[in-house]
């Protein structure tokens, strides 16, 4: 038996189409909460949560593959652990 709870009641969504990230995270800066993604193309992109249109901000380039992105809000950066394949 399984049993649904809801948690979140929704106002709507944004569906948008982008390759198969191999990690991602979120973060929070100064009222805008921002979605990373570490792509197979070896570069991360950064999207802006807070436009219904899903807005790429920027994108820039890793040396390997991203298999972790982390935030840390105090000190306002992104890190990632990376490897070789």
């Amino acid at each position: 038996m399984v049993r649904v709870i809801p948690v979140h009641n929704f106002l709507g969504q944004s569906v948008a189409q982008i390759d198969e990230p191999t990690a991602f995270c979120t973060a929070n800066e100064s009222a805008n909460e921002l979605l990373f993604l570490a792509l197979r193309t070896h570069c991360i992109e950064v999207y802006l949560l807070n436009n219904p249109d899903l807005k790429r901000l920027t994108t820039f380039p890793t040396v390997d593959l991203a298999e972790y992105i982390l935030h840390c809000a105090k000190g306002e950066y992104i890190a990632t652990m990376e490897a070789k394949r």
